[in-house]
């Protein structure tokens, strides 16, 4: 799925709090985002001012939205297909197209030992990478990061009230296409008209462009395969839970400046491993471990 460029934009708010400002476009991997002496928690004397906690902030908080949102223009919808709207809405291709629209890459800053590993074919200079370049070519998973870093840091910086006033109209669009996409999938008769959106009913360009096939494993615009959706797909068609566990280990040559923060993921499910992935970031590690889960439920239901 990838965003319409038709589609107009509410404008960008403005943060109010340098600090925050600096902290939302500030990665983990820059050494003066602070050193990270604890796998568990920063002491108060060694803080780590970087986007990783907005970045989860920001994502809770765009689920909270989007939820209410959904809520609000089709209140007679169903959890799981709501759940799936609601997927299909905050996924990274769709966050990652919306934070290119903003230029919020171009704003970053991070360790230039991280840009190597993210694009090696770049050659960085210094702290600050040339994002006029990554910003278009970076892995969704990375750019969509930031619109929920920006998120997080304007819900600590003004309230839950400003966040909704621009992310409202900024996914009603998106809700209005998914709705549609989603609703196809459950082979709703003909003769029953589907349900309008509360308000806004006029027509707008798509946001979305559907998968050929709701089980296809079809690569992003940049290579990137959502393994997560396919997997929690098929673990709703199965009537199956996961369970998620995640840890984060530092690798580099030694030197405390140029140590890069990994995350690792393990899935189970019913009690057993499914799958475990590692990443540059959470997302990224958990998309990795569901590849392994989804080859795992495609193999025991074909032995069944």
């Amino acid at each position: 799925m990838a965003a319409s460029a038709n589609i107009p934009l509410p404008p960008l708010p403005k943060i109010h709090s340098l600090k925050i400002l600096r902290r939302i476009f500030t990665h983990r991997g820059l050494p003066q985002s602070g050193r990270l002496t604890n796998s568990f928690e920063t002491s108060p004397d060694d803080p780590c001012p970087n986007n990783e906690r907005l970045e989860h902030i920001g994502d809770s908080v765009l689920g909270l939205v989007v939820t209410l949102l959904l809520y609000e223009m089709y209140p007679h919808l169903r959890v799981g297909p709501s759940s799936k709207i609601r997927s299909m809405m905050v996924g990274n291709i769709t966050l990652a197209e919306i934070s290119r629209k903003y230029k919020l890459p171009s704003f970053m800053q991070f360790h230039s030992a991280h840009a190597t590993t993210l694009r090696a074919s770049v050659n960085t200079q210094g702290e600050l990478y040339n994002f006029l370049i990554w910003a278009y070519n970076e892995p969704p998973v990375y750019v969509a990061d930031i619109f929920e870093s920006f998120v997080g840091g304007l819900y600590l910086d003004q309230g839950l009230g400003a966040v909704k006033v621009w992310l409202i109209p900024l996914f009603r669009p998106y809700a209005i296409e998914a709705y549609a996409l989603v609703r196809e999938q459950y082979v709703i008769p003909s003769d029953s008209p589907p349900a309008p959106p509360a308000s806004h009913t006029t027509s707008k360009p798509s946001p979305f462009t559907p998968p050929s096939t709701p089980s296809s494993l079809t690569p992003g615009p940049n290579g990137i395969v959502n393994y997560l959706y396919q997997f929690n797909q098929h673990l709703t068609k199965l009537n199956r839970e996961a369970m998620w566990t995640y840890s984060e280990e530092q690798v580099g040559d030694g030197d405390q400046n140029k140590l890069m923060p990994v995350w690792c993921a393990m899935v189970m499910v019913d009690g057993k491993l499914y799958g475990t992935g590692k990443g540059n970031t959470k997302k990224a590690a958990r998309n990795a471990a569901a590849k392994q889960g989804l080859e795992k439920l495609e193999k025991s239901g074909s032995n069944s």
